[in-house]
């Protein structure tokens, strides 16, 4: 993590954990050993999609989320950076949220 942690993140079902500036959520969660789904870890396949419940969290613009999945509040963790304490719930099941085929 660069500098200090800064930022509270809960993710419903997994845990706590801190946050700092310029790391990732999914960064952020593997480093304090709190296991988020993931796939291809740059914004494509949506593997490590959550809905943020509360809080301001900054998703980085070009991914493979849809402008309908922004507007209910769904972030990458792969590519999303918290900007305050925050609460999101992981996609796991979620229909509206299509896991898109990737390669390594």
């Amino acid at each position: 993590m660069t500098g200090e942690a800064k930022w509270t993140i809960t993710v419903e079902g997994r845990g706590t954990f801190p946050s700092g500036p310029g790391e990732t959520i999914l960064e952020a969660a593997t480093r304090a050993g709190v296991m988020l789904r993931s796939g291809c870890r740059h914004g494509a396949c949506r593997t490590c999609a959550a809905r943020v419940l509360e809080g301001h969290v900054s998703q980085r613009s070009g991914t493979a989320l849809t402008p309908e999945l922004l507007s209910q509040n769904y972030v990458l963790t792969c590519t999303a950076s918290a900007k305050s304490d925050s609460t999101l719930r992981v996609r796991d099941d979620d229909p509206r949220v299509e896991v898109l085929p990737w390669t390594e």
